[in-house]
């Protein structure tokens, strides 16, 4: 006879108390009036299965994966640099640097390096118009109307894009 095992309840059925990440436990599959139930305990609490039981086995409780590692802070003079660069280059950048191109400039307005003037909109097209704080000479940057999951993945493309252009400077 096949029985459905319930997910880790992470507290002892006994005292209550949490089983934490890399903790030792017991589990048991135990048949109730209404049909069966997974109880987990802790060591401690541990005396054996109790009645009804119908099966038990011992466990680890996996450890919490490490937070993944914060990407490298890049200098905010590299990142100026960089928009300079693609401002010089604007005329003749490919599709994927336009987009770097936008989420550079949406980064350095949050950053406060760039202002955001305006938006202008063109019939079938948007710009975002900044300027730099101590300047009064706009720039235009092509919004190239970006999808939530498209700038998830421009994001980690941007930080390594950034991440490789601050370690040619440091050369």
């Amino acid at each position: 006879m096949l029985h459905e095992v319930g997910k880790h309840t992470h507290r002892c059925h006994s005292t209550g108390r949490e089983i934490r990440p890399g903790e030792s436990y017991y589990s048991v599959l135990v048949e109730t009036a209404v049909g069966p139930e997974r109880r987990d305990y802790s060591l401690e609490a541990w005396t054996g299965p109790p009645e009804g039981t119908i099966g038990y086995w011992k466990g680890k409780l996996a450890e919490a994966p490490p937070p993944p590692p914060k990407p490298k802070e890049i200098p905010l003079e590299t990142m100026v640099e960089l928009f300079d660069r693609l401002d010089v280059e604007a005329g003749s950048l490919d599709e994927d640097m336009k987009k770097r191109r936008y989420m550079l400039t949406l980064l350095l307005v949050r950053k406060r390096a760039l202002k955001l003037h305006s938006i202008r909109r063109d019939s079938d097209q948007d710009f975002l118009v900044v300027r730099r704080p101590s300047e009064s000479r706009t720039i235009e940057v092509e919004d190239p109307g970006l999808g939530e999951a498209e700038i998830q993945a421009l994001e980690n493309d941007l930080q390594s894009w950034m991440e490789a252009a601050s370690k040619e400077q440091e050369i």
